[in-house]
């Protein structure tokens, strides 16, 4: 377990992150209520990598693929949003893959690497927009 104090730590610090960055991005009430389910699902998964709860990682990285998959997903037509829609759905087949072969370590790198992933396409969003505001 001292080999993954480090992993889950940032992991811990990753998922903050996020929430703060959710925070910050003033999404309108659709966005905001699609929002809502991906942060949810995001935080089940954190539950189930501390628990070693495999399926229930799988499970819920699923259920953020088939969000990211959703028309609702789509909502600034650049490039780089592609870029990032894209890697978010390379990061989560990731995810689940580790959590299928039931490899905690993996499971837990592909979501700091997924977490890192959603605060910097947030942040792209928000600069996107206060850039179309200007």
């Amino acid at each position: 377990m001292k080999r993954w104090t480090p992993i889950l730590v940032l992991g811990v610090l990753a998922f903050v992150l996020v929430i703060w960055n959710q925070s910050q991005a003033e999404p309108t009430g659709g966005v905001r209520k699609f929002m809502r389910p991906k942060l949810e699902h995001s935080q089940r998964v954190l539950e189930g990598l501390t628990l070693e709860d495999h399926q229930l990682v799988a499970s819920h990285a699923k259920s953020l693929m088939a969000l990211s998959e959703a028309a609702d997903w789509q909502v600034l037509p650049s490039p780089e949003y592609v870029r990032y829609s894209q890697e978010f759905q390379r990061l989560t087949q990731e995810l689940i893959k580790a959590a299928n072969q039931k490899n905690t370590d993996s499971a837990t790198l592909a979501y700091v690497q997924l977490t890192m992933n959603c605060v910097n396409c947030h942040k792209h969003i928000r600069e996107a927009r206060r850039t179309a505001t200007n």
